[in-house]
């Protein structure tokens, strides 16, 4: 999916899993007005992951926010990945727990800096009653940042 400058997807997934449990999950990006600094113009984009229970509470969400600048068709800097988590106090009580990010990595896709791939994975654990974890959840971003401006993402939750 192409998204320009300040569009807003959301795309909820709901599954029961393999315990009989109804979760959904969902994405949605945010992106900033793409503003000029000098010779060159800079934009950002924060994708965000969360997963609801049954009755529509939050259990977790997993955040990546990529800050790059671009001029005549090149990306001229760009951040690292800037990645945040949240559990509500609630969740954490019934166990979830954020157990870090497992993978992260940034390059320049083709070679040629019209367009950097950013892509990290985390794991949060579900550990009632502290003792044993029972369930775990895998969420994936993956976000394309184009020298004009546009970006792409995708994720997956395992």
């Amino acid at each position: 999916m192409y998204n320009g400058p300040g569009e807003y997807t959301l795309n909820p997934k709901t599954v029961t899993d393999d315990k009989g449990r109804i979760v959904t999950v969902r994405s949605h990006a945010d992106a900033g007005e793409a503003r000029t600094r000098g010779i060159e113009t800079c934009n950002w984009v924060k994708v965000t992951v969360e997963a609801e229970n049954a009755v529509g509470s939050r259990l977790w969400s997993y955040v990546n926010r990529v800050d790059w600048c671009y001029s005549n068709a090149i990306v001229t800097s760009i951040s690292p990945i800037q990645i945040a988590s949240d559990i509500p106090q609630w969740s954490n009580l019934a166990g979830w727990t954020y157990d870090g990010v497992k993978s992260k990595e940034q390059w320049d896709y083709y070679g040629d800096k019209w367009v950097y791939r950013n892509h990290t994975q985390a794991k949060f654990e579900y550990c009632p009653p502290r003792v044993i974890c029972i369930d775990e959840a895998l969420p994936e971003i993956l976000i394309d940042t184009y020298a004009d401006g546009g970006y792409d993402y995708d994720w997956a939750v395992g």
